[in-house]
């Protein structure tokens, strides 16, 4: 059977009626609606035998519409089925491009060859490092911005007394505090 057969309803054989000699044989026939399902026997003396239905008889056009009806709902269903693969395919390409980026972000070489979970491991463990180190050099930076003040002050007591010329390595009067090392920080 070939992959097109599937897709589309072949034609089917109908049992007509014929005239039959014997009066006390009655055979069901199958009713000539697509939407009957059930055998009518009210045809008395009657043979059923298999023929294909003529395009031109009156049950060929419900069932040629029912078979456009039925490509038409199969056709769209295959379109919806590849337009979702598509989308699920776009998808899966996307994170697997951002965990190879991430691969490479990561100091361990090793990890680029790595599988994804490994990969997303390590990424996970490497940031919280770096907000462990982020932290550190913060409270660093804080300590020695109050050094800073404390020498300011102090050194501003002995300028008044002895005057350091500018440029000089104690001249401490063109340094700012670092106030934007707070940006850096997270709120937990």
């Amino acid at each position: 059977m070939n992959s097109n057969s599937s897709n589309f309803p072949q034609p089917i054989s109908i049992p007509t009626a014929t005239s039959n000699t014997n009066a006390h044989t009655k055979s069901p026939t199958l009713a000539t609606s697509p939407h009957q399902n059930y055998y009518s026997s009210s045809v008395p003396d009657s043979k059923i035998s298999d023929t294909l239905v003529s395009p031109t008889s009156p049950g060929s056009l419900e069932d040629e519409i029912l078979q456009r009806n039925m490509q038409h709902i199969f056709e769209k269903k295959r379109r919806r089925r590849e337009s979702h693969n598509a989308v699920e395919r776009r998808r899966r390409d996307n994170i697997n491009d951002r965990i190879t980026e991430l691969a490479t972000l990561l100091p361990d070489r090793d990890a680029v060859k790595s599988n994804k979970g490994t990969i997303l491991r390590k990424s996970v463990d490497h940031i919280r490092l770096l907000h462990d180190k982020l932290r550190q050099h913060q409270q660093r930076i804080q300590e020695l911005e109050n050094m800073l003040e404390v020498y300011r002050v102090r050194m501003g007591h002995q300028q008044t007394s002895t005057m350091i010329p500018p440029g000089h390595p104690l001249d401490l009067s063109g340094i700012q505090p670092h106030l934007s090392h707070a940006n850096f920080g997270r709120d937990n």
